[in-house]
């Protein structure tokens, strides 16, 4: 499968994006939200942050390595999840930053067929 953004719902009606690389596994999640349109804006806007480059803020120690995207008014976007090595995060980020055109899928869509089932 190929790289994507995607649109879930999660508890309590709230939306969040996350990111899955080539491999289908999970590069980046966003903040939940109470609104989808809201999410989608989040995406372009880390989209733009991503192509950036410089908006992330990189933290580590004993228990592993992660980065956070922050857009252009420092607002938090979303973070990494959590990897070993710095050599792992900036695989990551590299991997995250080669996709950012990736579509984006919405998860939260019921079928006609479900819908009426």
């Amino acid at each position: 499968m190929r790289a994507r953004f995607e649109i879930q719902q999660e508890e309590h009606d709230r939306f969040v994006f996350r990111f899955f690389g080539s491999e289908s596994e999970p590069l980046l999640d966003g903040l939940p939200s109470k609104g989808k349109v809201t999410v989608q804006l989040e995406v372009q806007h880390a989209r733009d942050s991503i192509r950036k480059g410089d908006r992330w803020a990189r933290h580590g120690g004993s228990d592993g390595h992660f980065a956070v995207l922050h857009d252009k008014n420092g607002d938090v976007l979303g973070r990494t999840h959590k990897v070993t090595t710095e050599a792992e995060l900036d695989a990551v980020l590299a991997a995250i930053g080669k996709s950012v055109d990736a579509p984006l899928l919405d998860r939260t869509r019921v079928s006609r067929q479900q819908a009426t089932g």
